[in-house]
């Protein structure tokens, strides 16, 4: 299950890096709340897949300079749920299916039990 208002479908791009990193770069710029450089073509990708809460059971929060992740519903199972309005949830551990999830300024993104995700930074965060 995937659902939510910053949510974006990208399987069918999911192993294209550089269009994933357009994607993101495009929808951050839309933003008008988001204060980035104009030079925001800055947005890296992380190489590696992370798996989030791995070795606890604590709820984790993804750090706040992050504005987006690449999510995917394979793997462990778990959840990642951005506090939007209404909320944004991708349930992982069941499914073939990729998202991006974005942050925005001020909403918290949490990870429950083990999703796996690819962080998007802005370079220098």
């Amino acid at each position: 299950m995937a659902e939510g208002p910053q949510l974006l479908h990208v399987t069918d791009i999911a192993n294209d890096d550089q269009k994933l990193v357009e994607l993101v770069r495009k929808e951050l710029k839309e933003w008008r709340n988001l204060e980035i450089p104009a030079t925001s073509s800055n947005i890296t990708l992380e190489q590696n897949w992370v798996i989030c809460n791995e070795g606890g059971k604590d709820l984790g929060t993804a750090d706040r300079s992050i504005r987006a992740l690449l999510v995917t519903q394979k793997g462990k199972w778990g959840a990642v749920r951005v506090d939007s309005d209404p909320v944004t949830n991708v349930v992982t551990g069941k499914g073939d299916e990729c998202y991006i999830v974005f942050i925005e300024p001020g909403q918290v993104c949490r990870f429950y039990q083990q999703p796996a995700v690819r962080y998007f930074r802005l370079q220098g965060s």
